[in-house]
């Protein structure tokens, strides 16, 4: 039997292994995806009135968002609808929050923590045990939006309340909308492909052309370097797989020493494999380590006949040079291209916001909807530009924490829009208000985008609602001091 039985084989069994759990537990990743959502929520609460509200207030639309993706499907079954309605209640819940959180009192944030903390232990246990409410003491310490939205999940959690006519209907996106939306001007992912894509091939170029022993583990070691999340970050990443794979090709170069065969062997790829898998999440260093003696292992079983020596210094050389090469490739072609993101994505998202207001003047819900999501991925786009902008260079990061008072206020404005906006909150303004606080935005986009001293923000106490005025005095101050 040759590698045409063995090739099948391996990957049925694969297959078999990697959906053992599925079998047992089909609805666990969209369950642990709820759970998640739950567990920020709590930890959104507490965090209201501290300064770590709006990191706090990020982590739930994250959260929000992944669990929309995994739960982006149709299905007939009552646990999977019961999942959905959860999320979504959630999703409700948070806008409520975000409006209500320059009000909330530590009662009724106590109250609310420990009723989401029920629900979450409730998903998690997945009994029939009722979740109760204590209806007096709610109704005495919270306000009447939140208890309106925990009395519905606790029905939920019961059983009492599944019907599908509470389900929002989900807004599916075409493959190739997803597809081109990636090659917007604002989007962060058509740089970050090419500075990928070329640097990879700079690589395979360079192993190809010098005539290395395996010149495919050049570009392989590059492309695993620059997984790093910015800089400093792939800059560690290099070095740790370097060291890893310098210790593990000795380690490897030891075991290869005693040439395992048969059984031995079978047991000694199952072992390296299973702390591969176990450390990887850890630590990047001694996950390579086993990484290092795994590959030496099978290369060296696929191709008897050349001496440990060959394959340990290949697989050293090769692993150093790849990483160095990703490393340059991203001080070159990266630089500061996170930062230059920042104004671009914050500008992109007060020009989106202004749009929302313009929507909901003119009472569009169809066309306010989709300028929602624009919003609200604009918003987690920022913030990923941001935190990645963060791990550059001191001089690159100190300039980029001059534009995190506007971030901040300008997530937490978006949110409390997008709560207005689907009719759980008012803003209290007029017409006239709407249009002076678009071109307000408008011009704060402007502002920001060019970085032009000519266009001048005016104050903004044309804008009446206390609600608002205090994050947009912020914003402005933050917008005009950036220069």
């Amino acid at each position: 039997m040759g590698t045409w039985f063995f090739c099948p084989d391996g990957g049925i069994l694969a297959w078999i292994i990697a959906m053992v759990g599925w079998f047992f537990h089909p609805l666990k990743p969209e369950k642990n995806a709820v759970v998640k959502v739950y567990t920020q929520m709590e930890e959104f609460v507490k965090a209201i009135g501290t300064s770590h509200f709006h990191n706090a207030q990020h982590l739930v639309v994250v959260a929000l968002s992944q669990a929309d993706s995994i739960l982006n499907r149709q299905s007939n079954s009552s646990d999977y609808n019961k999942l959905l309605l959860l999320q979504q209640r959630a999703n409700n819940l948070f806008l409520t929050l975000t409006a209500l959180s320059h009000n909330q009192h530590q009662r009724e944030m106590e109250t609310c923590i420990k009723q989401l903390g029920e629900i979450k232990r409730a998903i998690l246990r997945n009994t029939k045990t009722n979740v109760v409410l204590n209806q007096e003491n709610n109704r005495q310490h919270i306000s009447p939006n939140i208890h309106k939205e925990l009395v519905v999940m606790i029905d939920i959690i019961n059983n009492k309340s599944l019907s599908l006519s509470l389900l929002t209907p989900m807004q599916e996106q075409s493959v190739w909308h997803t597809l081109l939306s990636g090659f917007n001007r604002h989007s962060l992912v058509l740089p970050n492909a090419i500075l990928y894509g070329v640097t990879v091939c700079i690589a395979a170029l360079i192993s190809y052309t010098i005539g290395m022993e395996r010149p495919y583990w050049v570009p392989v070691s590059c492309a695993a370097v620059m997984l790093g999340a910015n800089t400093t970050f792939t800059i560690h990443r290099a070095i740790q797989r370097s060291l890893g794979t310098l210790v593990g090709t000795i380690i490897g170069g030891i075991i290869l020493t005693f040439a395992p065969s048969g059984i031995a062997l079978f047991f000694l790829i199952g072992i390296l494999q299973f702390f591969v898998e176990n450390v990887i999440v850890r630590n990047y260093v001694y996950a390579n380590m086993f990484i290092a003696p795994l590959v030496l292992i099978i290369v060296e079983t696929l191709n008897p006949g050349n001496s440990i020596s060959y394959f340990v210094s290949a697989r050293a050389l090769d692993t150093v040079i790849g990483s160095i090469i990703g490393v340059v490739g991203v001080l070159i072609l990266w630089r500061d291209l996170s930062h230059r993101y920042v104004p671009k994505s914050l500008g992109k998202t007060l020009y989106n916001m202004s749009e929302l207001i313009n929507e909901m003047n003119g009472k569009n819900r169809k066309v306010a909807k989709d300028v929602e999501q624009k919003v609200v991925t604009n918003l987690i786009n920022l913030r990923t530009v941001y935190d990645r902008t963060l791990g550059d260079f001191y001089r690159k990061q100190t300039n980029a924490d001059f534009y995190w008072p506007a971030i901040m206020h300008t997530q937490h404005l978006g949110y409390l829009f997008i709560t207005c906006s689907r009719g759980k909150h008012s803003l209290g303004i007029t017409d006239k208000e709407f249009e002076n606080l678009s071109e307000l935005l408008q011009l704060m986009a402007r502002k920001v985008t060019e970085n032009n001293s000519s266009v001048i923000v005016p104050p903004t106490e044309q804008i009446t609602s206390e609600e608002i005025n205090t994050d947009l005095n912020e914003l402005q101050r933050a917008i005009m001091l950036h220069k």
